[in-house]
């Protein structure tokens, strides 16, 4: 009831805004399963990791927050990270054409937009709604979003093995649960900066468990790729670090 009400201060330009999120949120989902779907798990999570550059640079574009050298710097590491990446298969002569893994890159980065673009269109929303209602009718957008898709394409509902649906429990426990609600839990106590810059770990250990569950190689593109994106963020985030330091 709570929550109804919350949703009732809302003006029809920010149901917009609330229904664009989750719809930003949806198709995050979907690219970025696609990617790995496509491409490396390395390559996936390392390509999402940017959207911390991705999405100052979207506040620079929507609400005209100040350009400072520190962004324009991290954005262009990022964007030299993407095309070390994006570029593999004809830096390296050895590797075939462009296949489905160059694909997938594409997808993966779309995701980390998408990302973005979910951060973005509920900056201000959150402002008026408790993280309990924003969350809520965001998921259950997803959710709406992803039972059409299924229906349109014929998907079941139910018709899964033991095993995927043990999958399905451990993505809500796990990524949900002890991911996303800690990762919420802990914004009382460390720095928002400090835990952004933290999340660049998730690259490495991806592509450590994918090495020994998936035997995929971590090539030496993705390696160059992981550095620029560590630099990046750590360039976009620098200033924080440093005030903190002095105070």
């Amino acid at each position: 009831r709570k929550g109804w009400m919350e949703l009732r201060t809302l003006s029809k330009s920010e149901f917009w805004q609330l229904g664009a999120s989750g719809l930003f949120l949806f198709v995050h989902f979907y690219f970025f399963f696609r990617a790995v779907k496509e491409t490396s798990v390395a390559n996936a999570t390392l390509l999402f990791s940017l959207n911390p550059v991705t999405t100052v640079a979207g506040a620079w574009l929507m609400f005209r927050e100040r350009l400072t050298p520190h962004l324009a710097i991290a954005c262009a590491l990022g964007f030299l990270g993407v095309a070390v990446l994006l570029g593999e298969k004809w830096l390296d002569a050895s590797l075939p054409a462009p296949n489905t893994s160059f694909y997938g890159n594409i997808w993966s980065l779309l995701s980390a937009a998408c990302c973005s673009g979910y951060l973005l269109t509920g900056k201000r929303l959150r402002l008026k709604l408790s993280n309990a209602t924003y969350a809520s009718s965001i998921y259950l957008q997803t959710a709406v979003y992803a039972a059409v898709i299924m229906i349109f394409v014929g998907e079941s509902f139910v018709s899964y093995t033991p095993t995927t649906w043990w999958m399905f429990v451990a993505l809500a426990v796990f990524p949900t649960l002890l991911g996303h609600a800690v990762f919420t839990y802990c914004l009382n106590f460390l720095n928002v900066n400090f835990m952004s810059c933290m999340t660049l770990v998730e690259p490495l250990f991806a592509a450590i468990a994918a090495y020994y569950l998936f035997s995929e190689p971590l090539s030496r593109f993705a390696a160059v790729g992981f550095l620029l994106t560590c630099a990046s963020v750590l360039a976009l985030y620098w200033p924080a670090f440093t005030r903190r330091a002095r105070a």
